[in-house]
C-alpha cells in the first residue's frame, strides 16, 4: 500500500508540474496543427499485475502482486482525434502463498506415490506455492481522443485517448509448490505373538515438492486509456492504464494483465512550431506593439494639443526645434535617396552567419532611415555561395537573413517595418565569396 501511494503521489506531482509549466507559456501554439500528420515517441514506467491466475479450488485471491513495468512506443497522429501506435512493455507476475490450512486439491507437482506400500487413504494437499511469470508484450493500437468531442475547448493541451488493437505476448514461467499430509495403510509387518494382527492399520505422513515450468505465449486484445498533458509543443506527460485480455490462454497463464504507468512523450513537430512559426508570432507581436505605441502617441498628441493654448511662451523654442527637425528630415531624406539608389550588401565569412562588426554602422544608418520613414518598403534577400549541399546552403541563407533582421531590431526596427524577407540559398549559382551575402533594398513609396 505504501509503495502504491508513493507511485500515485509521484504521478500527481508530475501532472501538476506539467499544468503549471503550461500555464506559464507566453504563446499558445496551434495544437490541432501539431497533432496532424506528425510522429511521437514515448517511454513509460509503472506497475503491472495479473488477473485470474488459474489456481482452481484454492481459497485465495485469484490475482497477483504488483511488479515494475517498463516500455515505450511510437505513435502516428493522423488527425487530432485519432492516432496509431506500436507499443512494447516488459514486466513479470509473481505470487507467493503460505496457506493457513492445507488446500485439498491436486496440483502440478503434488503426487500420491510416496512409497512402495499401497496407501489405503491419504489426506492433505497444497501447503505452499510460488508463482512467477516473465512476459514481453508487443501490440498495435488505434486510439481515439475523446477530448476532441469539444474541439473548441480552451484547454487544447489536455487530451484523453481511448483505444484498442491486437498484440502478442511472449511469456514463460515457473510454479514451485509444496504438498504435505498424512495417510493410513495396512501394515503386513504388524505381528503379535508371531501372528498377524487382524486390525493392522498404521499411519504415516507424506511430503512432496516440485517445479512446474510453462510457456504463456499467445495473442491478446489490449484496452488502453491515456490521460495526457502537453507541457510544451514538443513534450507531453501522461498517465496510461491498460488491460490485456488473453485470447488463447495457455497452461498457467492468467486471464488478463492490468498495468498503470507514467509516460513521457516527445513530439516531432518542430517544423510546425520552429523558426518560421516563431517568426510569424514575433511579427504579429511587433504589430501589436506598434499599434499600442501609436495609440499612446495619439493620446500624447491629443494631450499636447489641448495644452497648446497655454504654451505660447514655448512657441519660439518649438519653432527652433521644428527647424532642427526639418534639417534632420532633409538629412534622412538624402540618406533614403542614397539607399534607394545604392541599396546595401552585407557579406559573410564562408559557412558563417554572424554579422561582422564592420557592417554594423551602416546597418545602424539603415535602421535610422527605416524608423524615420515607416512607409518605405524594405526587402531583405539572403544568399549562400554554390559550395556544399543545397539544403545546408538554404538553411545558411535563412540564418543570415535572421541575423541581419536581429541587428536591425537591436537598432529599433520592428518586423512590421520589414516588407519581406527571402532566403534563396545558392540558387544564384555564385560559387565565390560574392555569393555569401544578404542584400537590403529600401524603396520609397
Amino acid at each position: 500500500m505504501k509503495k502504491a501511494t508513493k507511485i500515485i503521489t509521484t504521478i500527481m506531482a508530475c501532472l501538476f508540474l506539467g499544468v503549471t509549466l503550461h500555464a506559464q507559456e507566453d504563446e499558445v501554439p496551434d495544437y490541432g496543427q501539431l497533432r496532424t500528420n506528425t510522429w511521437s515517441i514515448y517511454g513509460q514506467a509503472g506497475a503491472s499485475w495479473g488477473i485470474k491466475v488459474p489456481y482452481e479450488g484454492v481459497s485465495q485471491s485469484p490475482g497477483t502482486g504488483t511488479a515494475p513495468l517498463f516500455g515505450g512506443g511510437i505513435n502516428y497522429n493522423i488527425r487530432p482525434w485519432v492516432r496509431l501506435g506500436l507499443n512494447y512493455s516488459w514486466s513479470w507476475l509473481s505470487r507467493e502463498q503460505r496457506y493457513g490450512t492445507i488446500q485439498d486439491m491436486k496440483y502440478p507437482g503434488s503426487r500420491s506415490e510416496y512409497t512402495d506400500i499401497p496407501w489405503t487413504s491419504e489426506k492433505g494437499g497444497l501447503a505452499y506455492s510460488d508463482y512467477r511469470m516473465y512476459h514481453h508484450d508487443l501490440d498495435l493500437t488505434a486510439e481515439f481522443n475523446l477530448a476532441e468531442i469539444w474541439p473548441k475547448r480552451d484547454a487544447r493541451w489536455f487530451n484523453l485517448y481511448l483505444g484498442t488493437g491486437v498484440g502478442y505476448m511472449f511469456g514463460s514461467g515457473r510454479v514451485y509448490d509444496i504438498s504435505m499430509g498424512f495417510a493410513e495403510y495396512e501394515d503386513p509387518d504388524n505381528m503379535q505373538n508371531g501372528l498377524q494382527v487382524s486390525d493392522n492399520w498404521s499411519y504415516g505422513s507424506w511430503y512432496s515438492s516440485k517445479n512446474h515450468d510453462f510457456d504463456a505465449n499467445g495473442l491478446y486484445i489490449p484496452a488502453v486509456l491515456n490521460v495526457e498533458f502537453d507541457v510544451h509543443p514538443s513534450w507531453t506527460i501522461g498517465l496510461k492504464g491498460q488491460y490485456d485480455f488473453l485470447i488463447n490462454r495457455a497452461d498457467m497463464a492468467p486471464a488478463g494483465i492490468a498495468s498503470a504507468a507514467l509516460t513521457i512523450r516527445f513530439n516531432f513537430a518542430g517544423h510546425k512550431h520552429g523558426y518560421k512559426a516563431r517568426y510569424e508570432r514575433m511579427k504579429a507581436k511587433g504589430k501589436e506593439t506598434e499599434k499600442r505605441l501609436q495609440d499612446d502617441l495619439n493620446a500624447l498628441g491629443a494631450a499636447l494639443k489641448a495644452q497648446c493654448d497655454e504654451c505660447n511662451d514655448n512657441l519660439k523654442k518649438s519653432n527652433e526645434e521644428n527647424d532642427a527637425l526639418r534639417s534632420r528630415n532633409a538629412e534622412l531624406e538624402a540618406k533614403l535617396a542614397r539607399m534607394v539608389r545604392d541599396g546595401m550588401i552585407v557579406y559573410f565569412d564562408n559557412n558563417k552567419y554572424a554579422v561582422k562588426e564592420e557592417f554594423r554602422p551602416r546597418l545602424a544608418e539603415i535602421a535610422e532611415v527605416i524608423l524615420a520613414h515607416p512607409d518605405a518598403e524594405v526587402d531583405i534577400v539572403g544568399e549562400a555561395s554554390a559550395v556544399g549541399g543545397k539544403e545546408h546552403n538554404q538553411k545558411l541563407s535563412e540564418q543570415r537573413v535572421a541575423a541581419v533582421v536581429h541587428v536591425l531590431q537591436e537598432y529599433g526596427v520592428t518586423y512590421a517595418q520589414i516588407t519581406s524577407t527571402k532566403a534563396i540559398g545558392d540558387s544564384a549559382g555564385i560559387s565565390s565569396a560574392e555569393g555569401r551575402r544578404v542584400t537590403i533594398t529600401v524603396t520609397e513609396e
